[in-house]
């Protein structure tokens, strides 16, 4: 991100305290921020900070690339081009910010493919509590924050690195032994016909790598315990 200082002194100041921001684009499912300012042009690095009443969240974007973005004390924290010192950096390389809800906020991949990761950090350490993936839209059904548990509901998408039409049993119990999928749907194995209409919608090669895709709904408590419970039937379609 060279000359990324440079470019922001001579752009300014785009949005200012209420304007637009990345976060928002979340939808009402999380809490609104207090504000939002960008500082750089869109076809330039930027920073990006967005303030909730404790804390602001400060990004660093370039393109479909993102470093890892930092938490700031008080929603009155200076935000500026100049990476401050002592604020909490995150493991949020490559991703940006999604939304907040209760004591959580959530960061989800720039430039996915296929399923898109997605990491949960407390508001509060600036740890990262949980990391999984989404897959369609909206990203997330559903959010809800009380007694200090926030609740996730979003459907759950896994890059398979092999093709379940073509590798069938042996693909599916990888997936399994690695933990990729919970118990209540790993047996039994799903057939052939999971996949067989999407990947002759997408006239997809049979050896393509398959995305598994099914419910979820995942509580984290104060402590960053997470306890996902899986709902609903799974869904297979080809890597695009």
């Amino acid at each position: 991100m060279r000359g990324l200082w440079s470019g922001l002194v001579a752009a300014g100041l785009i949005t200012a305290s209420g304007g637009p921001s990345l976060a928002q684009k979340a939808g009402a499912v999380f809490d609104k921020p207090a504000s939002a300012k960008t500082l750089g042009k869109d076809d330039a690095p930027k920073v990006i900070c967005t303030a909730y009443a404790d804390v602001i969240v400060r990004e660093v974007q370039d393109g479909p690339s993102s470093e890892k973005a930092m938490l700031l004390r008080g929603a009155h924290a200076p935000c500026e081009a100049k990476a401050p010192a002592g604020a909490i950096t995150l493991e949020t390389e490559g991703l940006y910010l999604l939304g907040r809800k209760g004591d959580h906020l959530v960061f989800t991949a720039l430039d996915p493919n296929g399923a898109a990761d997605f990491a949960v950090i407390d508001a509060r350490s600036g740890k990262s509590v949980l990391q999984d993936a989404t897959y369609g839209s909206p990203d997330f059904k559903a959010a809800s924050a009380a007694g200090g548990v926030t609740t996730l509901v979003y459907r759950r998408g896994i890059n398979a690195p092999c093709s379940l039409p073509n590798s069938g049993e042996r693909c599916w119990s990888s997936l399994v032994d690695g933990g990729k999928i919970p118990d209540s749907l790993a047996r039994p194995a799903p057939g052939a016909a999971l996949c067989a209409a999407s990947y002759k919608k997408g006239k997809s090669p049979k050896d393509n790598p398959s995305i598994i895709a099914f419910d979820v709904e995942t509580t984290i408590d104060a402590a960053g315990k997470v306890a996902t419970a899986a709902k609903g039937k799974l869904a297979c379609e080809p890597m695009p």
